[in-house]
């Protein structure tokens, strides 16, 4: 073919492809105009492909742009609501992995004496108490919140609460929630002697002469009480609901796991769920035994075989919970090496490593996700050798198993949470030397391990997930609170101060992302949720800094100005 045909052949094809390529070139459709747009800030996304920006759209729930100022412009429209962030921060919604909502927020309502260690305040609020309402055929009063540290041996005793409420039924749970203090009255109402056997997984407090109980239960024997306490009503139980969410909202949490819960507590979130009025995202790990601990008993199985009457719009319950030890200050922890000055003594896990093996293996193959409260290295182990035995017999599955707390880890077990797939679900408020490390924690551990408490940096830096919790009623609901300790590993109300093992401290980075798209992939929504990212719902929080721009000191004065659930406004500052 000559030249000249060929070049005839070439025009004449242009000629015919030039629509094609107009039409590619035609201008797009302007979005359409969105919600809300944020601009000017300081967006920390927790999406790896564009960590920063500085604007964003929400339009019906959803994000529908990240990027920057000039972008997110095309989204405005006249109904639009722009807020200039003026280099305030823009996060996703935190994720608290393990708060007792519902149990904090009746004990706001109630009789609350968390923070009062003199005796003197004690009694004060005891009696302001004993003047109020109370419920019931006997009128019980019940809170809790009462300090270890404000009696000797963290053992008060019932003269104290008998002297002030002679006729009334008390019952008041310890700051940990691990221990219960009762007067005499609650404890012949629950049938409760010299002659009453301590339960498993429990013990009665007894004076060392007479063997009468002196009013101090701890862990499963706590449970004796309260099956003598009357039931609140539903509306009740919703009301104390509401009241925890609200809180949270205003503390920008907008998912969270609450974990042990039985027929009594799940039953206001399901409430709330089937009305359509549950503005968080809950994962309810389930337990027969409400949060207290204890080994379980059969009552388990049943709860989770009718699990599915509480299922419903953001309320997941594919969840258990189990107990393998409770605290170290009260010597329940489980140690490896024995507790120090008292001889052979390690503490008694819940349940042996044949009952824990079994249970988790049977929870795994139903596909249910652990939720597993481990404060000791022994029953971190246990807890850890049960999830590899699962594994082995039902495969490796994709249920996101977790253990809380995590107080003392061997750092041979640092690198199985990464091997074996388990979350590691931190409280890091409690990593720094409060009166509780130093006072009761360091005499029962000695120094070696007292320096290891809380080793966040050690399983992060062996591949594993952190995901960050409260263990609210117990300490600060304020994610602010424990996300300035993991930075710092000192008290939060100070510049300076002891430090509890710097080497274990993480970046603020790693421990956002524990507050965030990690805790909602323990909760499997991280598709949903947990970053700021197109196609994602807009639960958003806005803060009053850039905490990448204030030193490590100021992150918990920070507060939240705005929160968003759905894109709806659920809190917003005055």
């Amino acid at each position: 073919m000559d030249s000249g045909r060929s070049t005839a052949l070439l025009l004449l094809l242009q000629i015919i492809l030039l629509p094609i390529g107009c039409a590619r070139e035609a201008p797009r459709r302007p979005p359409a105009p969105a919600d809300r747009v944020f601009l000017n800030g300081a967006v920390h996304t927790l999406d790896p492909d564009r960590p920063r920006a500085s604007a964003v759209a929400v339009r019906a729930g959803e994000i529908v742009f990240v990027g920057m100022d000039d972008g997110a412009r095309a989204h405005l429209g006249p109904e639009t609501r722009v807020m200039d962030l003026g280099g305030r921060m823009l996060l996703p919604g935190f994720h608290d992995a393990h708060a007792h909502l519902i149990s904090g927020a009746f004990l706001e309502l109630h009789c609350n004496l968390t923070g009062a260690v003199e005796i003197d305040d004690l009694r004060a609020r005891l009696m302001r108490c004993a003047q109020a309402a109370g419920w019931g055929e006997d009128r019980w009063i019940l809170g809790g919140g009462w300090d270890l540290l404000a009696f000797p041996d963290g053992r008060p005793d019932s003269a104290m609460l008998d002297a002030i409420v002679p006729d009334r039924p008390v019952y008041l749970h310890s700051a940990f929630g691990h221990s219960a203090w009762v007067n005499s009255r609650a404890l012949r109402l629950a049938g409760i002697d010299a002659g009453t056997p301590d339960p498993p997984a429990g013990r009665i407090e007894r004076d060392p002469a007479t063997g009468e109980p002196i009013g101090v239960l701890r862990d499963a024997a706590m449970r004796i009480v309260e099956r003598a306490i009357p039931e609140h009503p539903l509306e009740e139980r919703v009301r104390w609901l509401r009241a925890g969410i609200a809180l949270a909202h205003r503390l920008g949490i907008t998912s969270l796991v609450e974990p042990g819960l039985d027929e009594t507590l799940i039953e206001p979130y399901a409430e709330l769920s089937r009305r359509g009025e549950l503005d968080l995202r809950v994962l309810a790990s389930l337990s027969p035994r409400a949060w207290h601990p204890g080994a379980l008993d059969e009552d388990v199985h049943d709860l989770l075989a009718a699990r599915d009457r509480f299922r419903g719009p953001n309320l997941n319950v594919d969840s258990v919970k189990v107990y393998m030890d409770g605290v170290i200050e009260t010597g329940s922890g489980v140690l490896l090496k024995p507790y120090a000055g008292r001889g052979s003594f390690t503490g008694e896990p819940f349940h042996t490593q044949e009952e824990i093996d079994a249970l988790v293996r049977r929870f795994d193959g139903q596909g249910l996700q652990v939720h597993v409260h481990a404060v000791g290295d022994r029953a971190v182990r246990m807890a850890l050798d049960a999830f590899e035995g699962a594994r082995d017999s039902n495969g490796r599955g994709d249920n996101r198993h977790h253990i809380v707390h995590l107080q003392l880890v061997h750092p041979d077990d640092a690198p199985r949470f990464a091997e074996l797939g388990v979350i590691a679900n931190v409280q890091a408020l409690w990593a720094y030397p409060d009166p509780w490390a130093t006072d009761l924690a360091l005499p029962l551990l000695g120094e070696d391990r007292y320096r290891r408490m809380y080793p966040l940096a050690s399983i992060l830096g062996a591949g594993g997930i952190l995901a960050g919790g409260s263990d609210w009623f117990v300490s600060s609901l304020n994610p602010l609170d424990a996300i300035e300790v993991a930075v710092r590993r000192q008290d939060p109300e100070s510049t300076g101060g002891e430090v509890l093992n710097a080497s274990e401290r993480v970046e603020l980075a790693a421990i956002l992302k524990a507050y965030t798209l990690n805790g909602a992939y323990l909760m499997r929504q991280e598709d949903r949720v947990g970053s700021i990212e197109v196609g994602k719902r807009a639960d958003l929080i806005v803060l009053d800094r850039d905490l990448f721009a204030v030193p490590p000191h100021e992150i918990n004065r920070s507060r939240v100005v705005l929160t968003l659930f759905d894109g709806e406004e659920v809190y917003a500052a005055d």
